[in-house]
């Protein structure tokens, strides 16, 4: 079994954000102690890249396993790390906030030449006497990798849960995945070494050597791979977004090398949106920046008429808009989540900058002061115009965030205070009419959100480069800003909240170097602000201390663990799986676990209580279900039980739906008999009639007095969450090797889970009266991974083998022709927990078969034909 920390991106889950331009910011913390020399424990983690844009050789796509063959090639790595070491073990779940192996393994692929220092093989032989072989990077090598480049060195980074005996600060490397969507090729200095990962991963110097000589090899082979350092540690989670406003002085033809620093900057700050000004014609026969940026990193960008702004992004570019050509242009953005802001890359009128004129004229009134914006300059008209312009367009309505960022050439009315006056030379404590009219707008300037002391933390952009304005002293101030408006508080809308935010660059150069030798290739500063998406009723990775922790575990084990198994290739083929599923559910540690087909076999709970003594176990469901449960259980009806938690009772009801009819079986046999699918009635078809009824009235009476609920089990039916408008217009077919042309990709509003998320229209059939509470429910998994498409999380089936008894084919391989294989399966997400509105979602995650997409946490092998599905809730009693 591999366990995928929740830190790095998981296999199943690398595949979906390559193909959907998602990436992924992760921290770990560090401390003093230093590495223990001694035995050694082998921990595996696989690193999969998705090799369509990194300078590897492509393994074609094969068409009848989509969902199982990923980009690029897997490869198991191991990681020497002392066996004895607190925090270092076989302990796969380590409870609290986070998931993670104690320690992970992640194989960086670099070339070492011109990297790495060669031959001292003294150093490599002291670094492989400490167990640290894998830091030995020795000289040249002729061998070939798997992907049969010449010269290909490995570096095996240590990525512990535990840091305790680690030293040194932890670098944020941010590595991105490349090929599709957004992602790139990441160069390491020399355009000939690529670093190319598909994951986001802190890795840290292992701790004190004996022998400096082995600090410096490990060091520098530390270093070669971990080149790109983001300005600031992204927030935690796939739920970040990190935005650049930056103003590149006349599209960075004033620098030697200009725009390759520019590019170098961006790639080192590895921002998900640039809003760019002066972004000009590059000197030569290149195009303007924006464009020859966006072609280097393999991005979208919108500059259109604008001489000079420009929107630069990995995310999906759905529409575009022009304000001005100057002073504004935007464009609707979407995620890998299907999550969309609005983003505005502006300018204002430089003239007149108010502190100049402060500094050339100390004792000029305020009044003739504040004229410099509208008056001497343009400013406040043109902040104006922008404003009514967003608001006609819709967008100050929009419900979704919007983003407005870049030079302003005036401060801040934040920034010009009382105090600041005192400590600054060339500040007074006025109303700045530009910034107060963004704020009046309903805007937050974000900087100032999350360093909301001007004294403290002034962030001036302006000017890093030119201490001097001619003769004179500069005016330094805080003139490149990104504001945020969210859209108004809705069960389905997202906002974004700055949680982090620094100015680049840090520290700035001596002064005493010439401009055009300068690396830093702009007279602004860039700022930098990381953002994290909530939606309303999920709350963010940070948990309160009131809140309590609940994790519940929906499994479908198959016929108790007994009989042929799910898999006819599988070890445990025609072998009792009551262990392997006991593991599973021993080293995932929840809380509940929502059983279905148990059938009353008790060789499963016993293993558990034999390990825990702690485990409860409620039988006797109406379709073979039991609850197990680390609390007392108390019964409410035949599958609704009442969980004695110490913060409070929980309610949680079983769910084993029929599993006939089974639309998308419904619909698959009319495509193979030649007729045409209507969804309507496809839904009369497979209407399990009170089935959907019983469910929820069972639970009412607990969810309208308040009390926490859960509803989840295997509810042989599909969500109507993930059967979208979205979904049929992007997603794949669900059959596999459908041999029709007409794929399974409908949108269906699925009756069983309409009913639990919006019970009102079902009133009479659920038969309460007008004046009776209909709670509705959350589902837990599209909660926190909103996306259809790009997440499916399905839980039907496991690949199996061809002949697996009892099984319709999986797909057709082995066929001649793949209508002979039919009817094959279908994929889709039919094992669901759903929750009552004061339980919170934090993580929600499928357990099930190694090399599958849809697996977060894999098992090998593994011992059901259902996928299970995991969640971390929390609940404030």
């Amino acid at each position: 079994m591999v366990l995928r920390p929740d830190h790095v991106a998981t296999e199943g889950r690398l595949r979906r954000e390559a193909a959907a331009g998602r990436t992924r910011r992760r921290s770990w913390g560090t401390s003093s102690r230093p590495l223990s020399d001694g035995g050694l424990q082998e921990q595996y983690f696989d690193a999969h890249r998705d090799r369509t844009a990194c300078g590897l050789r492509l393994r074609p796509p094969d068409p009848r396993s989509r969902r199982r063959t990923p980009a690029c090639s897997r490869r198991r790595h191991i990681a020497a790390v002392p066996d004895h070491h607190p925090g270092v073990g076989p302990a796969v779940h380590v409870r609290g906030d986070r998931w993670g192996v104690a320690v992970a393994s992640i194989r960086v692929q670099f070339l070492c030449d011109g990297h790495v220092p060669r031959g001292d093989a003294d150093a490599a032989a002291g670094l492989r006497a400490d167990g640290l072989a894998r830091f030995a990077c020795e000289g040249p090598s002729d061998h070939r990798a798997s992907g049969g480049e010449p010269g290909r060195q490995h570096l095996d980074v240590l990525v512990p849960h535990d840091t305790s005996f680690l030293r040194s600060q932890a670098v944020d490397s941010s590595l991105r995945s490349c090929g599709r969507r957004g992602h790139r090729r990441r160069d390491v200095g020399d355009p000939a070494a690529a670093v190319c990962s598909g994951v986001s991963l802190h890795a840290a110097v292992v701790g004190r050597l004996p022998h400096s000589q082995k600090d410096v090899a490990m060091l520098a082979c530390l270093a070669a791979a971990l080149v790109f350092i983001a300005p600031q540690s992204a927030p935690a989670g796939v739920d970040s977004l990190r935005v650049m406003a930056w103003n590149v002085l006349h599209g960075s033809n004033d620098v030697d090398d200009g725009p390759e620093k520019t590019l170098a900057v961006i790639r080192d700050a590895a921002p998900d949106v640039v809003l760019m000004q002066e972004s000009y014609d590059i000197d030569g026969d290149r195009p303007k920046l924006g464009k020859w940026l966006s072609e280097q990193l393999g991005w979208n960008y919108h500059q259109g008429e604008s001489p000079h702004l420009c929107v630069l992004t990995p995310l999906e570019m759905d529409a575009t808009f022009l304000h001005h050509q100057w002073h504004g242009l935007g464009a609707l953005l979407t995620d890998g989540h299907g999550r969309s802001l609005l983003a505005w890359s502006i300018w204002l009128d430089y003239r007149s900058f108010i502190t100049y004129e402060l500094r050339d004229n100390p004792g000029m009134t305020d009044e003739l002061l504040l004229a410099a914006e509208s008056e001497r300059s343009a400013r406040l008209p043109q902040v104006r115009a922008l404003l009514e312009h967003i608001d006609g367009a819709g967008h100050l309505a929009a419900d979704v965030p919007v983003i407005v960022g870049g030079d302003w050439n005036t401060p801040s009315h934040l920034d010009w205070t009382t105090d600041t006056a005192r400590v600054f030379k060339r500040r007074r404590a006025l109303d700045l009419p530009v910034s107060i009219a963004m704020h009046d707008a309903g805007f937050t300037d974000t900087f100032r959100a999350v360093h909301p002391d001007p004294v403290q933390q002034p962030g001036i952009t302006w000017s890093p480069m030119f201490r001097t304005s001619g003769e004179t002293e500069q005016g330094f101030d805080r003139i490149d800003r990104i504001y945020l408006k969210n859209p108004e508080p809705s069960a389905e809308s997202w906002s974004l909240h700055p949680v982090s935010g620094t100015v680049l660059p840090t520290p700035w150069e001596d002064d005493g170097i010439e401009v055009r030798d300068r690396m830093f290739p702009s007279d602004h500063g860039a700022v930098v602000m990381d953002m994290e998406w909530r939606r309303q009723g999920v709350l963010p990775v940070e948990a309160s201390v009131d809140q309590v922790e609940l994790r519940v575990l929906a499994f479908n084990i198959l016929t108790g663990g007994n009989g042929a198994g799910p898999d006819g290739d599988s070890p445990l083929a025609g072998m009792p799986r009551h262990a392997a599923i006991a593991s599973a559910i021993e080293q995932v540690d929840p809380h509940v676990v929502l059983v279905q087909e148990e059938g009353g076999e008790l060789r499963i709970i016993e293993r558990l209580q034999a390990s825990d003594p702690a485990w409860r176990r409620r039988g006797g469901g109406s379709r073979g279900q039991a609850v197990y449960a680390k609390y007392p259980i108390e019964p409410i009806d035949v599958d609704t039980s009442r969980i004695m938690h110490p913060a409070g009772p929980v309610v949680v009801h079983n769910v084993h739906w029929p599993p006939y009819p089974y639309g998308p079986y419904e619909m698959q046999a009319k495509f193979l008999a030649g007729e045409p699918v209507d969804t309507d009635e496809i839904l009369a078809m497979v209407d399990k009639g009170d089935v959907y009824a019983r469910t929820y009235r069972s639970v009412q009476p607990s969810l309208a007095s308040g009390l926490p609920v859960i509803v989840g089990g295997d509810f042989n039916e599909p969500s109507h969450l993930d059967w979208t408008a979205r979904y049929e217009r992007q997603g794949d077919d669900r059959w596999v090797d459908n041999p029709t042309g007409s794929p399974i990709n409908h949108q269906i509003e699925w009756k069983g889970t309409s009913m639990l998320a919006d019970p009102g229209p079902h009133r009479e059939e659920l038969g309460f009266d007008p004046g009776v509470t209909l709670p509705s429910m959350i589902d837990a998994f599209r909660a926190v991974r909103p996306n259809e498409v790009a997440d499916p999380g399905h839980t039907w089936t496991p690949r199996y083998a061809v002949g697996a008894t009892g099984r319709r084919n999986w797909g057709a391989d082995g066929f001649d022709e793949p209508l002979a294989a039919q009817p094959t399966t279908i994929l889709d997400r039919i094992d669901m927990i759903h929750v009552s509105s004061n339980l919170v979602p934090r993580n929600v995650v499928v357990l099930g078969d190694a090399g599958d997409p849809s697996s977060d946490v894999e098992f090998d092998p593994w011992p059901s034909d259902h996928r299970a599905v995991f969640a971390t809730l929390l609940w404030t009693p």
